[in-house]
């Protein structure tokens, strides 16, 4: 009985011991890696899967002319330059290429070569001088051209790479990190045009005004399997991108891969060549495979937000019938991690923009599918994925509200402020031309005589005839006041008449037009 007892708390112990035994990312065993600069990376988002003294500044030699071939495309996809321009050498861009050990493709003052050509050249064969002709036609000259790819490169978020010309030549002052030239690398491979060149194994280049016709061989080992040298190294999961070779900067290799919807960048910089078995391994190819089986391997994507998740109600402002849009992600956020690893501590971090500082809110119309915000997944602080999120109905505009806030809007401005004062200064004053109008009245009306004619007397009997000779004063007082004075005999015309000249005579005043 008690072994039974035993041997159950030792099964309940494993079992325990077992589950809490998942190893995270970093616990993997890695490979070992010869090189001296390596970065590994995962090409959707950047995250850093491998790295060996992945910031030391070394330098590049000709893997810098994926800088080179990026600005170029980038220049063909803005219209600033095409692929059907022709571009005629000049002697102060072939004086700023350096050769390359005789093994670059060379061109000569006043060839013209057309600006597909001279890619070619310089990303299968690393050609300088065709690098050099191509800063002249897109920048004007080397040193603009090196300008702009430094610019470029701190957009991309390097911090330790700084070039001194286009063509990867050595220079004291030229240096780059695995980890910057991944960053570069991530964006070259984003673009199909830089990607078709690159992966290109051998292409014929018509003859020049100069030159016959050139057969080039791309040196990249993982996609040409018929080289002599690197052949054997051919990777079937590869594509491009750049190869570099000096006595300073030992053999480099910047590639892309893909196998089962993972995409991954790899950089090796101070590759080594070791005699092995009576032959020469070449690091940066053999590091650069390993690392890529270990991460097939061990990785895969895993979703971490569905794409049918509302994830959020937006405040909307003059909704008609909802004062809220669900929010939902364009697609799903997966992220490369561990095929075995825990993936409940991812968080996710949600940006409305209509919500953002200094934003102005979000006001109906809005329609199903309008994009209001994104989505981004990260643990640790560090971005695994992202998508933009999208409305997931239709909000209709409430025309009341709508015109009720236009309304209040209007009326707000220092405009309309301005004319209701100008309207209530115009009221004011008017009733206080008024108001002293109806108190002159009232005095005048008090002082002058009343215009209202006094009550008749009863008429008195008049003699018939004045007896000759009699005085004066026998005629009868009373007979006079019979007849009332002048002034007094008004009629309501003449009021009328009276009132009119009587205002008149006020607003004229008032005016200073008075002509009294």
């Amino acid at each position: 009985m008690k072994k039974f007892k035993f041997f159950s708390i030792f099964l309940v112990l494993a079992l325990l011991t077992a589950s809490l035994s998942v190893l995270p990312a970093q616990a993997l065993d890695k490979p070992a890696v010869q090189s001296a600069s390596v970065a590994l990376i995962d090409a959707a988002t950047g995250n850093i899967l491998f790295s060996q003294n992945a910031d030391a500044k070394v330098y590049p030699a000709a893997a810098a002319q994926t800088m080179t071939a990026l600005l170029a495309v980038e220049a063909i996809e803005t219209g600033k330059a095409a692929l059907s321009d022709a571009v005629t050498l000049t002697s102060d861009g072939l004086g700023a290429a350096a050769a390359d050990d005789g093994k670059a493709v060379t061109f000569s003052t006043g060839e013209t070569a057309t600006f597909e050509k001279l890619l070619y050249c310089a990303m299968l064969s690393s050609s300088t001088d065709a690098c050099a002709a191509i800063a002249q036609h897109v920048s004007g000259g080397t040193s603009a051209f090196v300008a702009a790819m430094n610019a470029r490169a701190k957009d991309l978020g390097c911090t330790g790479t700084n070039f001194t010309n286009a063509g990867g030549s050595q220079d004291p002052n030229q240096c780059t990190t695995a980890a910057d030239l991944a960053k570069i690398a991530k964006e070259a491979a984003s673009h199909a045009l830089l990607m078709q060149i690159c992966g290109t194994t051998t292409r014929t280049v018509p003859a020049t005004n100069a030159s016959d016709e050139r057969q080039l061989s791309n040196g990249n080992g993982l996609v040409d399997q018929d080289l002599a040298k690197y052949g054997r190294y051919y990777y079937q999961y590869a594509a491009g991108i750049k190869t570099g070779v000096s006595s300073e900067a030992g053999y480099c290799l910047v590639s892309s891969a893909s196998k089962n919807g993972v995409k991954l960048i790899c950089v090796i910089l101070g590759g080594k060549a070791i005699p092995e078995n009576g032959d020469t391994a070449y690091k940066n190819y053999t590091d650069t495979t390993a690392l890529y089986g270990w991460a097939f391997e061990n990785y895969e994507y895993r979703e971490v937000i569905k794409m049918t998740e509302n994830v959020k109600d937006v405040p909307v402002k003059m909704g008609r019938d909802a004062g809220t849009v669900a929010v939902h992600p364009e697609a799903s956020v997966k992220v490369l991690v561990p095929k075995d690893e825990d993936i409940s501590d991812f968080k996710t971090k949600i940006t409305i923009y209509s919500e953002q500082e200094g934003k102005d809110p979000l006001i109906a119309p809005v329609e199903a599918g309008s994009v209001l915000g994104e989505i981004i997944a990260e643990r640790d602080g560090a971005a695994y994925g992202s998508a933009k999120l999208l409305a997931s109905n239709s909000v209709d505009l409430s025309y009341t509200q709508y015109l009720r806030a236009r309304m209040v809007k209007t009326l707000l401005t220092p405009g309309a402020f301005l004319f209701f004062g100008i309207v209530a200064f115009l009221i004011i004053w008017y009733c206080k031309i008024v108001s002293n109008y109806q108190k002159r009245r009232k005095a005048e009306a008090y002082y002058e005589p009343s215009l209202e004619p006094r009550p008749k007397k009863a008429p008195q009997r008049q003699p018939a005839m004045a007896v000759k000779g009699a005085p004066e004063d026998e005629f009868s007082e009373d007979a006079l006041e019979d007849t009332p004075p002048v002034s007094e005999q008004t009629t309501p015309e003449s009021r009328k008449r009276a009132e009119e000249q009587a205002e008149h005579d006020y607003f004229a005043e008032f005016f200073g037009k008075s002509d009294k």
